[in-house]
Parts: C-alpha cells; structure tokens; sequence
C-alpha cells in the first residue's frame, strides 16, 4: 500500500472521528461510506477482488464464497474486524471497529505516521 494511500485511509479516519466528536446527524452515512472505501482499499492491498455485493458474504458465509470463487481472507482478526464493523450497532461502537480496523490495516501495511506524511508534487505557477 502506497503512503498516499495510508494518507488516504489516515484521512478517512479523521473525517469520520470529527463526525463523531460533533455529532452530526449524517454520521451513520459517513461511517458506511468510509468504511467501503477502507475495504475496497485493503482488498486492493491484498491482491484481492472487490465487489460490495459480496463482501460480508466473503467474510461470513461460505456459501457466497463458492457461489462467487472467492477465498477466504487470509487473515482471521481483519475477517472478524471486518464483520464487526459492518454489522456493528451505535455510533459509539462502530466508531470503536473503524478506528481499530484502520489501524490494523495501517500496522499490517507497514504503520503510518501523519507526523512524516510528506506529499510530494510539483507546484504549478
């Protein structure tokens, strides 16, 4: 996973948080659009094929994975994480999976720290 897109995913995670923190009647919005974003990001990462549609089947039903030819993902806290955060109730709670989703996503990318994050292009005139 690139740094841009562990920014991507760091930036996501602070949409969401800010959400959260004002109370915003649009959270829930937010939180199930972010959280696509996020897996389609991981199974993009993993060499993965992505399709909304099957996603929670991918993670919990072995039925959807024959039906669709997909593996199981290989790992089993992600698999889990991922479970959680799509069938999590509250505001509190699913801000709890995304935060801890995001943050093993990042660790098994290789960590990411906003502090570094330099973004680098050339400046038009």
């Amino acid at each position: 996973m690139s740094e841009l897109d562990k920014y991507f995913l760091w930036d996501m995670l602070d949409v969401l948080q800010d959400a959260y923190k004002c109370n915003r009647v649009d959270f829930d919005l937010l939180y199930f659009t972010r959280l696509e974003l996020l897996l389609h990001k991981y199974m993009n990462g993993i060499n993965r094929p992505y399709n909304s549609k099957s996603i929670y089947g991918n993670v919990a039903e072995p039925l959807v994975r024959e039906k669709y030819l997909l593996h199981e993902l290989p790992d089993d806290t992600i698999r889990e994480m991922i479970d959680c955060a799509i069938t999590a109730q509250g505001q509190e709670n699913k801000m709890d999976i995304y935060q801890k989703l995001t943050d093993e996503i990042m660790r098994q990318a290789g960590g990411f720290k906003i502090d570094g994050f330099r973004f680098k292009s050339k400046v038009d005139a």
